[in-house]
């Protein structure tokens, strides 16, 4: 049995070699300039990109709105799941989203250009399975951009009456 201690010890090792590993990423541009650019500039948003893309990417705030208490929920949601920080970046963190990605206001659509968004901002803004929107990515990618969306309903294995009832929130 390991002591506590050494878990603990080993467990911050590996945090810091990720915490490592995402700055050197953006550090280098690794992180696609897309993912960068797609956020606003403003205090907060270094902090944010370098400790939230150590798990996942970036676009997971695209098309979402928050409230300061919404957006701490969700920040102390990340630290109980092992996002590392301090507390002064994870207030820095809830204040640029809050800021940059208020709640959407009552009846607004989200919308999304499909010949440019990752498949978590399709997802995301069209409400679709993430296979879904890895389908269309893939197409895109393989066939070049779409010009209607009857062009996005006919990529294979996507749900075409899902993408009839969301046609409003496509843009090219």
């Amino acid at each position: 049995m390991v002591p506590e201690s050494r878990t603990r010890t080993m467990s911050d090792a590996r945090r810091r070699v990720a915490l490592q590993i995402a700055f050197a990423l953006l550090s280098a541009g690794l992180l696609s300039a897309q993912e960068q650019q797609s956020f606003p500039e403003g205090q907060g948003k270094d902090t944010f990109l370098r400790i939230c893309s150590v798990c996942h990417g970036p676009q997971i705030v695209l098309g979402r709105g928050n409230t300061v208490d919404g957006w701490t929920q969700v920040v102390l949601n990340m630290v109980q799941r092992g996002a590392q920080g301090s507390e002064e970046e994870f207030g820095e963190i809830v204040q640029y989203l809050a800021k940059n990605f208020p709640p959407k206001a009552e009846g607004s659509v989200t919308t999304v250009n499909v010949n440019k968004a990752s498949a978590e901002e399709i997802k995301t803004a069209l409400d679709i399975a993430l296979k879904d929107a890895q389908s269309i990515v893939a197409y895109r990618q393989q066939n070049g951009p779409f010009k209607t969306v009857e062009q996005v309903e006919k990529v294979p294995g996507v749900d075409a009456a899902k993408i009839e009832s969301k046609k409003d929130r496509i843009t090219f």
